[in-house]
């Protein structure tokens, strides 16, 4: 098996400066970078039920109790000790949430940058920091992870670390260890690999089974080397745990939910193509080319050339990793498609399951930058990635100011939902999905909404991404948050709403046609 380097240094004698500069270019300098670009963006950040669904979940815990906590099959359970110590905090809940975005950033690219120092341990600082800048900077600060909590971003620093081990004991020459001691570690591998993809099966689909299913292939085509064995053992034994976990948790009350996340369909892949190139283009800020700045535009120019130089390094690093036998650094390098694969045969083409294929490319260009010339082609490639680092993140800072300086009317009309629900009288009400989470966090914890659905000209209650404790709430008058657009297109009007609930005995209508209604009884009782 090839020596990967990831064993040793070239200079162990002299490695101090060296490696202090390697943990700041790979660690410090992008998480600075990328927390920076989020206070920036912050204060104007419009939010949604998914963006503030788990501190809301914790919120409700802390204030009504806890029922059952309906989660989808990404639930984000790491974050949700960060979670239970902000809540304990008398602060507003948009100061909590910086707070959160801040720390899961920071987290992020420590994570990552302990994962790329190990899979590139012979990279120069410089090879180091350019590409790792120019990923926090991209899109005005990871556009695509959208500087939100509740995304997956400290699960893509996790991801790269995991991966970096794995490349570790591929790399070591060990002496043989007893059969005892090598099942158990191999079942506290697997069970740790389980926890990891019950909290987001994501990396199970995109980087758990490619691995698995290469790791053999790896082992008849490339080297005799048992441990790829014990590799794809481990792998398969996590998948194996994974639905056991996920049905165990039901014991303290936590349900998952697998139709809505993660629920690929052939069918999908037949249609929307055009939808799907739409969307990536929105991830790339290619729909703010018209009428933007100067500045904006060479962004994102730069930004879609760098991701061309990616795109072209990682079928070159793909054949240079085959031939020296590394399977890690293969699989980071030749499996970033596999994001847009499992993107089209989702329903709707969500370009979010794209998140992780820049996170690979970025890595792939860590990866290869040591083994080029030092003149070329690399001088020029660290001087267009830098460049791009630089002129993206002063485009996001800019995009950032401006919008601070300018409120969108979305969130005018958010800020005056919430100042409405406030107001109401009753602490518990009923609400579409995508006003539920976020009036329950925003109004500070004085309120719980649950969610009230239309199926079909239906009106029933839903348990997604909540907590039952919402809806069993005791309480003699309860609130609506009626939505004409939301519920008129799925079949509902006024007349089936006042069939079902009743008179309301106080009205509010908001400026975007959404009314506030306030009930003398606990309307959830007349709901299926």
């Amino acid at each position: 098996m090839a020596d990967t380097g990831l064993a040793e240094h070239a200079d162990p004698a002299g490695t101090a400066p060296a490696a202090r500069g390697r943990i700041a270019a790979a660690i410090v300098v992008p998480a600075l970078v990328a927390c920076l670009l989020a206070v920036l963006r912050h204060p104007r950040v419009v939010y949604t039920s998914d963006s503030t669904a788990q501190q809301s979940i914790v919120r409700t815990w802390l204030d009504v109790g806890h029922g059952t906590t309906h989660l989808p099959a990404d639930t984000w359970l790491f974050k949700f000790p960060l979670y239970l110590v902000l809540e304990a905090i008398g602060l507003s809940p948009v100061t909590k949430l910086l707070i959160a975005v801040l720390v899961l950033t920071a987290l992020t690219f420590v994570l990552l940058g302990a994962g790329v120092l190990l899979l590139a341990p012979r990279a120069r600082w410089y090879q180091l920091a350019a590409p790792l800048v120019f990923l926090a900077a991209m899109g005005g600060g990871i556009g695509s992870n959208r500087n939100l909590p509740n995304y997956r971003n400290v699960e893509l620093g996790l991801c790269f670390l995991l991966l970096a081990l794995a490349a570790r004991y591929l790399a070591r020459r060990r002496p043989p260890v007893s059969t005892v001691r090598t099942l158990l570690l191999a079942a506290a591998v697997s069970l740790g690999l389980a926890v990891f993809w019950f909290d987001d099966p994501y990396f199970e689909m995109l980087v758990g089974l490619p691995l698995m299913l290469l790791a053999p292939a790896w082992y008849l085509l490339r080297t005799r080397d048992p441990r790829l064995l014990h590799l794809a053992g481990c792998l398969l034994g996590s998948f194996l745990l994974l639905p056991l976990l996920q049905q165990a948790v039901g014991v303290v009350g936590l349900e998952i939910d697998h139709t809505k996340q993660l629920s690929p369909s052939l069918s999908a892949a037949t249609h929307g193509w055009g939808q799907l190139l739409h969307d990536t283009a929105t991830q790339f800020g290619v729909e703010r080319w018209h009428g933007t700045t100067p500045l904006v535009i060479t962004s994102n120019l730069l930004m879609l050339g760098v991701f061309a130089l990616f795109v072209a390094g990682s079928a070159v690093g793909a054949a240079r990793f085959w031939r020296s036998r590394e399977l890690v650094p293969f699989t980071i390098v030749a499996t970033w498609p596999l994001c847009f694969l499992g993107t089209v045969v989702q329903d709707d083409h969500p370009t979010r399951y794209l998140i992780l294929a820049p996170y690979q490319l970025a890595v792939t260009a860590v990866l290869l930058l040591p083994g080029l010339p030092e003149r070329w082609p690399a001088r020029p490639a660290l001087v267009v990635l830098s460049c791009a680092a630089l002129v993206t993140g002063a485009s996001g800072a800019t995009i950032a100011i401006r919008a601070n300086a300018h409120p969108s009317t979305a969130l005018t009309t958010q800020d005056e939902l919430i100042d409405a629900v406030r107001a109401t009288g009753p602490a518990k009400g009923l609400a579409p999905y995508w006003f539920g989470n976020v009036s329950s966090y925003l109004a500070g914890g004085e309120r719980t909404v649950y969610e009230l659905e239309c199926d079909h000209g239906v009106l029933q209650t839903r348990s997604w991404l909540s907590d039952t404790a919402r809806l069993t709430r005791k309480a003699s008058s309860t609130f609506l948050i009626w939505s004409p657009d939301y519920y008129g297109s799925h079949g509902c009007d006024t007349a089936d709403r006042d069939r079902i609930l009743g008179d309301a005995v106080r009205v509010r209508s908001l400026s975007d046609g959404t009314q506030i209604l306030e009930y003398g009884y606990d309307i959830s009782g007349r709901l299926p």
